[in-house]
């Protein structure tokens, strides 16, 4: 499958009209437009819940100083980052969505406003357990978070509506699409240590249609099986030397 083209941002200042009537901080609907998000449901969510609890600051950033020193284009984990991915779900309120790598638990709230059922997995058990008292006190009561390796999706629970990895690998795990319902959409990063490019993937009938979305960073999953040598991660330079080929 050839890689697919990342959407480039302009360098004009990005369009905030849509997001003024959001009651969002200057800040916040700067971080989220300069991602594209802009779905009016979506944005809802995100001025509903609150970021405090999260640790997410007026611009919805965690408190990570390499978010700082990121290279252009290329994005970490942040509330922004994180409403991007829900939003390329596309998803229609009633459905049952996995959360990989929970984290502080901010993306899974997102889901929650705009799902029926999200089940979020999470491998640090301190952090899983911070997260479950955190949607309780919060009133997501849709939410389950469980302590687990992600890795492999969560099957007694399958199938899925959507998926969301906030986690990297080199290739889509074949347990996501499997556990993935028919005409579902996966969102995750793929890519190496240093350079990963977000894909959001729709299911139908049986096969995967993939739709390149921005880069980042984030963490890798776990359990991950390294590629062959023989194939290369999927990053910046191998994109180049794709598009040289043709």
């Amino acid at each position: 499958m050839a890689s697919p083209r990342p959407r480039r941002s302009s360098r004009a200042a990005p369009d905030q009209s849509g997001l003024a009537g959001h009651g969002l901080a200057p800040a916040a609907r700067s971080a989220l437009a300069a991602l594209g998000v802009d779905d009016r449901r979506v944005l809802a969510a995100v001025r509903a819940i609150p970021r405090a609890p999260f640790g997410l600051d007026e611009r919805l950033c965690f408190d990570d100083p390499l978010a700082q020193r990121a290279p252009e284009q290329e994005h970490r984990a942040s509330g922004a980052l994180a409403a991007l991915m829900v939003q390329s779900l596309r998803l229609s309120g009633t459905g049952k969505v996995l959360d990989v790598g929970t984290g502080s638990g901010y993306r899974a709230a997102l889901l929650s406003r705009l799902a029926t059922e999200v089940y979020s997995v999470e491998q640090n058990g301190e952090l899983a357990n911070i997260a479950r008292r955190r949607m309780h006190d919060l009133g997501f009561h849709n939410v389950r978070v469980l302590e687990g390796d992600g890795s492999k999706g969560l099957p007694v629970a399958a199938p899925y509506d959507a998926i969301a990895v906030g986690a990297a690998a080199y290739d889509v795990p074949t347990e996501f699409v499997d556990q993935l319902a028919d005409g579902g959409r996966l969102i995750m990063p793929l890519g190496d240590a240093h350079s990963q490019l977000l894909v959001c993937f729709h299911k139908c009938q049986q096969a995967l249609e993939s739709t390149a979305v921005t880069w980042c960073t984030l963490a890798r999953l776990l359990s991950e099986t390294p590629p062959p040598p023989s194939r290369r991660p999927w990053t910046r330079e191998s994109e180049r030397d794709d598009a040289a080929k043709h």
